[in-house]
Order: structure tokens, then C-alpha cells, then sequence
């Protein structure tokens, strides 16, 4: 029977039953023993991407009435599951940094404690803070969303870049239509002497008289046009922390 934290029909949950099923269906867990695993398949995936890997890696074995550590019943499992590496006892500052994830840290006790590496916080943070006004935000600021999200999953990357590109599309037609009606001005010979007329025709212009004048004195009205485009706020359907 396989089980995710209080669930076990998961996703995770399911996943981990038919993987059993179908690769050791033989496999018989130790009466009283509890054997924790980290589920790894590509639909799985929240950061790190293992590559297309299938299967189930072997974490622990705890007592199923006490939750404290059981190794000895380890051996019992470790031939037919590949076994997380143990680094042994190290001083935190010296764990090596291949890991793509993380580490969980044991002390004599039983303590655990999950340690996530700089990099994997750093992607955890931007998969589960997207949204339409992040995207916007990075624009504002000459940054580059895409960029940013190069190392997530490809359903994550097209939709961060799907919706950048709707927003410099509409920041750049607000631009070129400033631009015009300022061009229609000059040819119309507003912008010569007195501006009053100029002012006039501000009035009725969309989508803001102050665009113009930026304009017309050759200040930049790219702030101005990312501020006139702020989103309401949304996220993707995928940016909803899941369970692990």
C-alpha cells in the first residue's frame, strides 16, 4: 500500500502502487516497517529535472508504530531500490554541491531537518510566485522573464513567455500610437510656438495626454507605458505549491 502524507490516492500516491505492480511485484515490505521513498517520474517534476527517470529511490526505513529509524531493515529493500546516498557525518558548510536539490540532515536523535540548495530555492521561488504582475514587474525593470524561467519545465516556459510577449505587444502599440499622434501634431504644425493648441488636442487623445508632452519635450515614455499596462492579478494554473 502506498501513501503520500494523508493520502493515497495522490497523484504520487497512484503513481508509486503501478510502478510497484509493474517493476517489483514480488516485493513484500517488513511487517511493522514503514519505508519511505522519494518519487521520481517526469510528471512528478517541480524543479530539478531528472531526466525522463522512473522509479522509486529508497530514503528510510522507520518503525510503523514509533516513526523511529529501523536501518537494519534497509537491507530488505536496498537490492531491488536504488538508496539515496549518505554523506555521513560532515559539518554542514562542506556538503557537496552536486546535488540538485537538497539534502535531509539526521541527527542521533532521529531529528530530520530538509535542507534545499541556493539554486533550487532560488527556481522553487519563481515557479510558485509567477504571475501575471511578476512578469510584468521584470519587464518594467528591462529584465527578461524568459531568461529567467530558461530552467523550468517546458509547459512553465511557454507560458511565461507566452504571456511576456502579450505585454510587450501591448506596450509597444501604446508607444506607437503615442508616437503617431504626435507625428499627426508636428505635421499639423502644433508643436511650433504656443502649445495651446497642442494642449487642446491632448484632450481628446487616447490613451494619455502626458504620453504626448513626454514626447514633445523628448523624455522616454517607456515607465510611463508599463505603469498605463499594469495586470490585474492572475496566476497559472500550475503555480499552486504541491505535495511533495
Amino acid at each position: 500500500m502506498c501513501a503520500t502524507r494523508g493520502s493515497f490516492d495522490s497523484p504520487q500516491a497512484l503513481w508509486a502502487h503501478q510502478w510497484l505492480a509493474r517493476e517489483h511485484p514480488e516485493w513484500m515490505p517488513h511487517a511493522g516497517i514503514t519505508y519511505c521513498f522519494e518519487a521520481l517520474f517526469p510528471a512528478n517534476r517541480i524543479v530539478v529535472d531528472y531526466g525522463g527517470v522512473e522509479e522509486l529511490v529508497l530514503l528510510a526505513a522507520l518503525d510503523s508504530q514509533t516513526a523511529l529509524d529501523r536501518d537494519e531493515a534497509i537491507a530488505h529493500a536496498q537490492g531491488r531500490f536504488r538508496r539515496a546516498r549518505f554523506y555521513g557525518e560532515q559539518e554542514a558548510s562542506s556538503i557537496p554541491a552536486q546535488e540538485g536539490e537538497g539534502f535531509v540532515l539526521r541527527w542521533p536523535d532521529w531529528t530530520r531537518a530538509k535542507v534545499k540548495l541556493d539554486e533550487y530555492v532560488r527556481m522553487h521561488r519563481l515557479i510558485f510566485t509567477t504571475s501575471t504582475r511578476t512578469i510584468w514587474a521584470a519587464l518594467r525593470a528591462g529584465e527578461s522573464p524568459e531568461a529567467q524561467a530558461a530552467n523550468l519545465p517546458a509547459q512553465m516556459r511557454a507560458w511565461i513567455a507566452g504571456y511576456a510577449v502579450r505585454l510587450r505587444s501591448q506596450h509597444a502599440g501604446v508607444v506607437a500610437a503615442a508616437q503617431a499622434q504626435l507625428d499627426e501634431a508636428r505635421a499639423a504644425g502644433l508643436l511650433d510656438g504656443p502649445r495651446a493648441a497642442f494642449a487642446e488636442l491632448t484632450k481628446a487623445k487616447k490613451p494619455s495626454p502626458k504620453l504626448l508632452f513626454s514626447l514633445a519635450d523628448g523624455r522616454s515614455i517607456n515607465d510611463l507605458v508599463w505603469r498605463m499596462i499594469e495586470p490585474e492579478f492572475e496566476r497559472p494554473v500550475w503555480a499552486i505549491e504541491p505535495e511533495e
